[in-house]
Parts: C-alpha cells; sequence; structure tokens
C-alpha cells in the first residue's frame, strides 16, 4: 500500500538520511522507499531540509514565479518537470555559496 507523506515527512527524511552517514539506497531499504521517490524528493528540498512550494497552476495563468529572500525567478508556461528541477537546484546551489 501507498504511503503519502507531507513535504515535512520528506524533508525529515532527507534530513535523516544525511546524518545517519548510510547511502541512500541503503536508507531507502531501512525505510522501504523506492530510492527514485527519495531522489526526486530530495532533489527538491533545499540544503536546510525544507521544500520550496510552487504554487497549482490553474485558470489562465502564463507564469509560474519562484521567490527565495530577494530572488524572484520566472517561467513562463508550458515548461518541463526538468527545466523547474534544474531551477530548484540553482537556487539552493546559491544560497548555499552565500551561506558558505
Amino acid at each position: 500500500m501507498k504511503k503519502i507523506r507531507s513535504n515535512e515527512e520528506w524533508a525529515g527524511l532527507v534530513n535523516e538520511q544525511r546524518l545517519s552517514g548510510k547511502s541512500v539506497a541503503a536508507f531507502c531499504r531501512e525505510k522501504a522507499i523506492h530510492p527514485n521517490l527519495f531522489y526526486r524528493k530530495k532533489q527538491l528540498s533545499g540544503s536546510t531540509g525544507t521544500f520550496v512550494k510552487v504554487p497549482t497552476i490553474t485558470g489562465d495563468r502564463r507564469a509560474v514565479e519562484i521567490k527565495s529572500g530577494d530572488l524572484v525567478i520566472r517561467l513562463e508556461m508550458p515548461f518541463a518537470d526538468a527545466e523547474l528541477v534544474r531551477v530548484l537546484r540553482c537556487i539552493r546551489e546559491a544560497e548555499n555559496a552565500v551561506i558558505s
């Protein structure tokens, strides 16, 4: 049976795996999580283990704006999932660079 987890639960699992020192494969086996799903959730998590909330697209919206601090990124519709993942990675890397 599929288990539905909230963003907070996923963030906790991502953080738990990081702190455990175990490989993703070993951690996922232990927790009965498919590794591909874990990697997808991990990619969407930021360095702090929190998830970026992306608004649901409804109606006649033509773009999505993602805000992180003073940074605003606008993605014109339509866009591929892979494009969104790349944008989120760039945001995470930029935030890590500022922290370092």
